[in-house]
């Protein structure tokens, strides 16, 4: 199977998505991978590079924010939810 017809078997089409660590390494390809089989993306990281990869990604925003405390990732979600009207993971 070529990579387009795995991608599309994720069944990610149209789903919301958030994803931590999105700046660089495991968190960067799973944006990319997702991106590709149309999920929508809300791209976080504490390096403000997850910006510059939003914006090369369609249907995607980045977050440049650390999550070093509960509160900081209860806002995050809380901002990701309200920006894609809804999480759906």
């Amino acid at each position: 199977m070529d990579i387009a017809g795995e991608v599309g078997a994720l069944g990610l089409s149209g789903r919301r998505i958030l994803i931590t660590g999105a700046a660089s390494g495991i968190g960067a390809a799973t944006a990319r991978l997702f991106a590709a089989s149309g999920a929508e993306l809300a791209l976080v990281d504490r390096d403000e590079t997850v910006l510059d990869l939003a914006s090369e990604l369609p249907n995607a925003t980045g977050i440049a924010r650390s999550l070093d405390k509960p509160a900081d990732g209860a806002s995050v979600i809380e901002t990701s939810a309200h920006r894609m009207q809804g999480l759906d993971g």
